[in-house]
């Protein structure tokens, strides 16, 4: 029997002023893995929704712009991979262990530099 991953896309235009939106389609509609851009976070910012790991990569001048971030169900099988941060370039990406495979699910955003 074959296992089947749901996954969304979105951007966010800032997810903390959506957390609530967030947290309601990640658990509603029963999504495993949930790819988010513009997130615009912070060393400061902080998001948990019970049920999934998040992970993020922000913007390197540390200010409220730009931004990429996972959300992967927390019985997923799975590991982070390196986060890459450049003022140009945000990645985010995991590694979903399933059988017989391994999915590299990775989130990037390029930003303009000027």
């Amino acid at each position: 029997m074959a296992k089947f991953l749901r996954l969304a896309v979105w951007n966010a235009n800032g997810i903390l002023k959506h957390k609530k939106n967030c947290k309601f389609f990640l658990q509603d509609q029963f999504n495993d893995i949930m790819l988010i851009s513009e997130t615009h976070f912070t060393d400061k910012s902080f998001l948990n929704t019970p049920g999934y790991k998040f992970y993020h990569a922000n913007h390197p001048d540390n200010t409220a712009h730009a931004g990429t971030a996972i959300f992967i169900r927390s019985t997923t099988n799975h590991y982070p991979l390196h986060i890459y941060v450049k003022d140009f370039i945000q990645a985010t990406s995991i590694r979903v262990k399933t059988l017989p495979y391994e999915i590299t699910v990775s989130y990037l955003l390029s930003t303009t530099v000027s």
